[in-house]
């Protein structure tokens, strides 16, 4: 799927934009429409791009053992908090994605 290399530099700036605007609502939802007047290869470059943010960010190992951690019931430290908000808000992003341009395909 990957058919176009994104620098580092892109996928940190598209961290930071994401990390702004990381707000808990149990309330959101995706609107019933959502009209893109792109063609074909900038979703296709787009979905490259959050794919390549997720594969970038996420040790799955990792998160399996903050996941398994936290189904103990045990307390993460904060530095453990931070990490799993930040894989937390690619997961997200890359579902958004998933949702947003695999419709429009």
């Amino acid at each position: 799927m990957m058919r176009k290399y994104f620098p580092l530099e892109a996928s940190e700036r598209l961290f930071v934009a994401i990390e702004e605007d990381d707000v808990v609502d149990a309330q959101v939802s995706l609107p019933p429409t959502i009209a893109l007047s792109c063609t074909t290869e900038i979703i296709h470059d787009n979905y490259a791009l959050c794919l390549k943010f997720w594969l970038d960010g996420v040790n799955r190992q990792e998160l399996l053992r903050l996941i398994r951690k936290q189904a103990k019931g045990d307390e993460l430290t904060t530095d453990e908090r931070k990490q799993f908000k930040y894989m937390r808000a690619r997961y997200k992003h890359l579902r958004f994605a998933q949702r947003l341009y695999l419709k429009k395909r």
